[in-house]
C-alpha cells in the first residue's frame, strides 16, 4: 500500500500515489495510537519540603486537527509572496473549547505572519490558498477571526489558517505539520492537537 502524496502546481492540486511506503494508520489513527496519559513534571523543593507539580499539555483531548496527512508539495518561490496554510479543527466534545495558539511543527525557511480562524462554508475547507484568495472564498476570508481566544461550540469545525511566507533567498521550505493548543470549558487542563501532514515548498514539485 502506498501513501498518497499531494502536489499544488501553481494552484492545481495533483495526487501522486506511488511515492513512498504508507504508514499502517492514517495521521488521525497515529495520533490516537500514541496518546499518552497526562504528562506531569514534578519539581521537588527539598529545602522547603514542598512538591510543585507542573501539568504539561496533553494530546488526550477532544479536538481533532487535520484531514489530509501525507505530503503536500507546493510550487513556490519567495517572490510569490504570502500563502495560506490551512488545517481543519473539529470539536468532538460536548463542551466548548478555546484555542490558545497555533504553530508549525519543525519549520524550515517558513515565516508565519499571522494565525486566523475561518468558517467552513458548505462543508468546503479553504485548503492551501494563495493571496488574493479564490473568489469562492473571498467572503469567508474577509470574515476571518483572530485565532487566539477563539471558541468552538460542540460539534463545530473551522479552518485554522496560518499566513506563511518563504524566507528570503530560500530555495525550498518545509514543515512537519501544525499544532494547536487549546482548553476545554470547565477544565483547567491544556491540550494539544497535531496535524502531521507535511508541507514542502519548492520551485518545482515534479
Amino acid at each position: 500500500m502506498t501513501e498518497c502524496q499531494h502536489y499544488l502546481e501553481r494552484g492545481v492540486l495533483v495526487s501522486k500515489s506511488d511515492v513512498m511506503e504508507a504508514p499502517q494508520r492514517s495521521a488521525h489513527n497515529r495520533r490516537r495510537s500514541r496518546l499518552w496519559l497526562t504528562m506531569v513534571a514534578a519539581v521537588v523543593l527539598a529545602t522547603a519540603g514542598v512538591a510543585i507539580y507542573i501539568v504539561l499539555p496533553s494530546s488526550e483531548g477532544p479536538a481533532e486537527l487535520g484531514y489530509l496527512g501525507g505530503v503536500s508539495c507546493v510550487s513556490a518561490v519567495p517572490s510569490d509572496g504570502p500563502m495560506l496554510y490551512t488545517s481543519v479543527l473539529s470539536n468532538t466534545s460536548s463542551a466548548r473549547i478555546f484555542v490558545e495558539e497555533a504553530h508549525l511543527l519543525e519549520p524550515v525557511n517558513i515565516d508565519v505572519l499571522d494565525s486566523d480562524v475561518a468558517r467552513i462554508e458548505n462543508t468546503t475547507s479553504m485548503g492551501f490558498s494563495r493571496l488574493p484568495v479564490d473568489p469562492e472564498f473571498s467572503e469567508v476570508w474577509e470574515s476571518r477571526k483572530p485565532l487566539v481566544g477563539y471558541s468552538l461550540e460542540p460539534g463545530q469545525s473551522v479552518d485554522v489558517v496560518q499566513t506563511i511566507d518563504m524566507s528570503p533567498g530560500a530555495k525550498d521550505a518545509r514543515s512537519a505539520g501544525m499544532r494547536i493548543t487549546y482548553r476545554v470549558d470547565g477544565s483547567p487542563r491544556t491540550f494539544i492537537a497535531d496535524d502531521t501532514g507535511r508541507l514542502l515548498l519548492k520551485a518545482r514539485c515534479f
